[in-house]
């Protein structure tokens, strides 16, 4: 039987530099086959969630366009 009491652990994430994101873009557009892509979880302090839009774009390229 349980307790009853609940524990979240919660911490910031790292700061992501503007270069590390272009590398992220780097490797996602050239990914070779790819059956499936997911995307989720919280965004690091300071990333612009358009960053979710340009990944699936470049996916959506991936998928209807090979």
């Amino acid at each position: 039987m349980g307790t009853g009491t609940q524990t979240v652990f919660s911490a910031r994430g790292p700061e992501i530099t503007p270069h590390a994101l272009m590398q992220l873009i780097h490797k996602v557009e050239n990914l070779k086959q790819l059956d499936m892509v997911t995307i989720s979880g919280s965004l690091p302090p300071g990333v612009n969630p358009e960053i979710y839009r340009k990944i699936i774009e470049i996916a959506k390229k991936m998928f209807f366009w090979n």
